[in-house]
């Protein structure tokens, strides 16, 4: 702040004193400006070096300070910063307090000789900064001349900072429309940019922005940002999803009912068929220990428990509250240092295999009737067909015939031919 370079009082006159009391004070008191204020200390205006009538005649030492001071000055408050003081259009800055009294003098010079140390440090920290940064950065002059070549931007472009600096940008490194800035003064952001090395092609991400002072393009910065493992990334959690989504149908389209516990007992998924089984929707299920559906008096016991505890597959039968047999089997999943981190946990509707059980059976036996009707009747059709035999033995092969006709088998024949 200007507070800053008030280092002592500021030399004063008042405005009827003379030139000679200014080059009094000089000598004892050597010092580029001199504030003339009034009796309240406000000031009025300045006297430097350069002293001359407004119309040109020369300036004697009895010559009063209000014929020569020059009004021509910005007051700012001591709270100013130097660099805001150091866009002011006056070489003179007067630092005066609330009331308008003179507090201080500075001028340009005052102001580069502070900001000097300021503007090295920035510099310093600014080199730091680009020298830190992972993303090539490069900038142009106005004629396209390279000012700026950070080390990642060596590595992308396979180019020394020596050999960019001071060279036109078009000699250096392709311009990927680095130059066009300079002619549309437009901002270009997330334009991607494909390079091909011998070793392969890396994916870029540019951003470009104009340099603008006083509303014109002075120059133009664009970095560059290498994306080519997060598209790799990228395509690796699309397959990712792609996987989950597939999981996901395939768990849904299980006949089965499934719950998928994690290690510390909480359910974290559940299909349709599982809730259809057991009655449990599953927005009550999800998110909740599995432990709180055995104190429910849904499960027996926490199968989940079990084969934390056992570290293999476990299997249960029991009847669920709506009566149904089911047949629960937990299976333990290990990550790759063998830990179990999930228990999938199997859920069959016995009491429906049952059924269709009892009506196979049911469906044997009546083909058995079937097939044992079919034969009598055709027994009494080869009876109506007129068969005459008065041979006991030719009798017996007709009624052994008539029994494996009944089976699916093979039938040898024996004897002499004729």
């Amino acid at each position: 702040m200007l507070a800053n370079l008030i280092k002592k009082p500021p030399l004063t006159l008042c405005p009827d004193q003379t030139i000679g009391d200014v080059l009094r004070l000089w000598q004892e008191h050597p010092i580029g400006v001199v504030g003339i204020v009034d009796e309240q200390g406000r000031l009025l205006g300045v006297v430097g070096s350069g002293l001359t009538f407004r119309d040109g005649t020369p300036i004697s030492l009895d010559t009063k300070l209000a014929e020569v001071m020059d009004r021509n000055f910005i007051s700012m408050s001591p709270d100013v910063y130097q660099e805001e003081a150091w866009t002011a259009p006056s070489e003179v800055i007067a630092i005066v307090d609330a009331d308008g009294k003179l507090q201080g003098i500075s001028t340009k010079y005052d102001l580069a000789t502070s900001l000097y140390p300021y503007t090295k440090f920035i510099s310093r920290e600014l080199d730091a900064v680009l020298n830190a940064a992972h993303t090539g950065i490069i900038s142009i002059n106005k004629d396209g001349i390279i000012t700026t070549f950070n080390p990642a931007a060596e590595k992308i472009t396979r180019r020394a900072r020596s050999e960019a600096i001071g060279k036109f940008l078009a000699d250096v490194v392709i311009p990927t429309g680095l130059l066009e800035i300079l002619e549309t003064g437009e901002t270009k952001f997330g334009q991607r940019l494909p390079v091909k090395y011998s070793v392969g092609t890396r994916i870029y991400v540019s951003n470009r922005s104009p340099i603008i002072e006083d509303g014109k393009v002075i120059g133009a910065v664009g970095i560059f940002q290498d994306i080519s493992e997060i598209e790799f990334i990228s395509h690796e959690l699309e397959s990712v999803k792609e996987l989950n989504k597939e999981l996901k149908a395939l768990i849904e389209s299980s006949y089965d009912g499934i719950l998928i516990a994690r290690r510390d007992g909480v359910v974290s998924q559940v299909n349709e068929a599982y809730t259809r089984m057991t009655g449990l929707r599953a927005k009550d299920i999800v998110g909740r220990p599995f432990q709180k559906l055995v104190e429910g008096g849904h499960y027996a016991s926490s199968i989940v428990d079990a084969v934390l505890k056992k570290k293999k597959a476990v299997t249960n039968l029991q009847t669920s509250p709506m009566g149904n047999r089911l047949l629960i089997t937990g299976n333990p999943v290990a990550n790759e240092r063998g830990e179990i981190v999930r228990v999938v946990i199997n859920v069959r509707d016995l009491t429906e295999f049952e059924k269709l059980r009892q009506e196979l059976h049911d469906s044997k036996n009546l083909n058995r009737r079937y097939q044992a009707e079919l034969c009598n009747r055709n027994g009494q059709q080869n009876k109506e067909q007129n068969l005459a035999t008065n041979s006991p033995e030719m009798q017996s092969v007709i009624d052994l015939c008539t029994r494996v006709a009944q089976v699916d088998s093979t039938v040898l024949l024996i004897g002499d031919s004729g």
